[in-house]
Formats: structure tokens, sequence, C-alpha cells
């Protein structure tokens, strides 16, 4: 379902200044209906991470030789991944997410891949660890969080619950 807040959810994580303090690196990449050919969306993905973290790259770089790079930016090294908006799972399989995440096991234990997506089959090709369906709010849980953020009226964390 769309438009239902994955995308600002996940920004409010990514923000978070635990979160800032928690990786050495963060890294968002949009994930959309741009990337509609499967090899054409590794080579991008790959080339936007390294952006994120700091390596550069030319842009004739094979999928083989970008994915060389971040081994040696990551090692020792915990890094958190967004991948925001990924649903074309019919072109994403498995071996395909296998060869994204590649070049990033090199990286520190801790580090974490967060994915949001409209489509459940997409946390089980991935073979999500844990995943985490987002209900709508009702009205009266939207308006208070309108006034909270609109007003900046204080809401205790006990009087919104984002559960279903």
């Amino acid at each position: 379902m769309g438009s239902i807040g994955k995308t600002t959810l996940a920004q409010l994580l990514y923000n978070n200044d635990q979160v800032k303090e928690h990786f050495n690196l963060k890294a968002w990449v949009c994930v959309s209906t741009e990337f509609l050919l499967l090899e054409f969306l590794l080579l991008e993905v790959t080339k936007s991470f390294l952006t994120a973290i700091g390596c550069r790259h030319t842009k004739d770089d094979s999928l083989d030789l970008l994915q060389r790079q971040p081994k040696e930016s990551l090692v020792n090294k915990n890094f958190l991944l967004v991948l925001d908006d990924v649903w074309d799972v019919e072109s994403f399989d498995w071996e395909s997410w296998g060869s994204l995440r590649t070049p990033l096991r090199g990286a520190a234990q801790g580090s974490k891949i967060l994915v949001t997506s409209r489509d459940e089959s997409v946390a089980k090709t991935m073979r999500a660890v844990c995943t985490h369906p987002l209900g709508e709010l009702n009205p009266l849980h939207c308006w208070s969080l309108f006034e909270s953020l609109h007003f900046k009226i204080e809401t205790p964390t006990h009087a919104l619950s984002l559960n279903p």
C-alpha cells in the first residue's frame, strides 16, 4: 500500500541522533520504478551506496569493479543502508539480492539494511529477519500527530500508538 508513511518513518529513524552515533556510515538509496532492468538496478544501487559512504567511482565502472571498492571502506565499520521504495520484485530475485549484498559482507557486525516496500513479497525475496507492516493511523491519531508537529505541542509517547 502506498502513502502510509513508510518513507517518512524510515527518514525519522535515519536522522535520529542515536542512530547517527551508532553507525559509522549511513546511506540512503531510493529504489523505484526508474530501475527497471536488473543490471541497471544493481549498478545504480551500488553506485549510490558508494557515493553515500564517500567512495569515488567513474561512470564506466563495471558492477564487478564497483563491488570491490566498498570492501576496503567498510572494514571494521558498521553501516546503515536504507533501500527506499523497493517494489519491483519480478525483476529482483534472491540471486540479485545476493549480488547486491556481496560488497557489504566485509562490514563490521551490527550493520543493518532497512528496506521500505509496498509489497510484502519483497521481504520474502530478501529473506528479511523481521518485518514491520504499517497500519493506517485513525483520524484522531493523525490529528494528534499533525498538532504536535505543526504547533510543537508535546505529546506523551504513550498517547500515540503506531500499532494497527
